[in-house]
């Protein structure tokens, strides 16, 4: 072994060693994934920017004797935001079928990502998709 190969083997091994892998110099570049989007869990924390990222998704809803499962709910909108000092006001819309209407009450409601959770819900109307319902959220500020 000639005095380069030995210089090159040796700074190879101390990269090695002091860096926890090969350099970066050497090693291929990793593909980035595209990021996925993080949906917070809803059950420790509701607030209107988590509450906004499930806008699309649906929610497995139970209520009546015995919690049995009712329907399925789409989140479809967050609006009339008021951001005050103190609060933090708006209300959630969803939609479900019209075949099988809730009455105004607490829910439980539960999503893969979010867990479950409670909301009271109120029927606001019928549109062309099917019943639509509101959550109405005001939240103290930290």
């Amino acid at each position: 072994m000639n005095r380069r190969s030995f210089f090159a083997a040796t700074t190879a091994v101390i990269g090695i060693s002091l860096f926890g892998g090969w350099p970066r110099v050497f090693a291929a570049s990793p593909t980035r994934a595209k990021p996925v989007p993080r949906l917070l869990p809803l059950s420790s924390s509701i607030s209107h920017d988590t509450l906004k990222a499930y806008v699309g998704q649906g929610f497995k809803v139970y209520g009546g004797p015995g919690a049995r499962y009712v329907l399925n709910l789409v989140l479809i909108s967050i609006e009339d935001r008021y951001l005050g000092s103190e609060t933090d006001e708006f209300s959630a819309h969803f939609r479900g079928p019209v075949s099988n209407p809730l009455d105004t009450g607490v829910y439980f409601f539960e999503h893969p990502s979010s867990g479950k959770f409670q909301l009271m819900l109120e029927p606001i109307g019928t549109s062309a998709s099917g019943l639509d319902y509101r959550a109405i959220f005001n939240l103290l500020l930290d």
